[in-house]
C-alpha cells in the first residue's frame, strides 16, 4: 500500500512499505506550491535531495492522452542505506504526469516517478482514478525495478 501523508501546507510524504524482493521501504518528501501543483523540491527517505533542472505546473484541467514532466533533476548520493559503494554517484530522478481514459466515465490521472542510474532504474506509477468532477474514487500503484538482468513489477490496488 502506498500512502500519500500531508506534512504542511505545501508539503507531503509519499511512502511506499514495499519495493520489491524484499527491498527497504522507500519515501520522498515533496514541497509544492498549490495552484497552480507545482513541485519545489523532492527529497528521499535518506535525506538525499533532487537538484531540480526543469520544472513545470500540472495544468489546472487536461484531456485524455495529455501528460508532461512535472520536474527533473539530478540526486548525488550522499547515502543509500546499503553501502558506501553509491556515495558521490549521481542518479536522475523525474516526475511526469499523464492521463488516460480507465472507463467510460472515470480517468486515470497518474504520477509517474523514475530514478534512473548506471546500473539500475525504477518507476512508481500512482494512479488516481477521477470522476468527472475530479473526486478520486480508485487507486493504484505500479512498480516496476529493473537492476543487471533483473525484472519485476507489482501492482497494488
Amino acid at each position: 500500500m502506498v500512502e500519500y501523508i500531508p506534512v504542511s501546507a505545501g508539503k507531503y510524504t509519499r511512502k511506499a512499505p514495499l519495493t520489491g524482493s524484499n527491498l527497504a521501504a522507500a519515501s520522498a518528501t515533496v514541497d509544492f506550491l498549490v495552484s497552480p501543483f507545482r513541485v519545489t523540491g523532492w527529497i528521499d527517505e535518506k535525506l538525499n535531495p533532487v537538484a531540480l533542472s526543469q520544472v513545470t505546473p500540472l495544468p489546472s484541467t487536461a484531456k485524455i492522452g495529455d501528460g508532461a514532466f512535472l520536474m527533473f533533476g539530478p540526486q548525488l548520493i550522499q547515502d543509500n542505506g546499503l553501502s558506501n559503494g553509491d556515495i558521490g554517484l549521481t542518479h536522475g530522478v523525474s516526475l511526469a504526469w499523464t492521463l488516460s481514459a480507465h472507463s467510460p466515465s472515470t480517468a486515470d490521472l497518474c504520477l509517474n516517478q523514475s530514478i534512473g542510474a548506471d546500473f539500475y532504474a525504477t518507476a512508481a506509477i500512482d494512479c488516481f482514478e477521477i470522476d468527472g468532477t475530479g473526486r478520486i474514487v480508485g487507486f493504484k500503484t505500479i512498480i516496476r525495478n529493473h537492476a543487471k538482468g533483473f525484472d519485476e513489477e507489482f501492482v497494488y490496488q
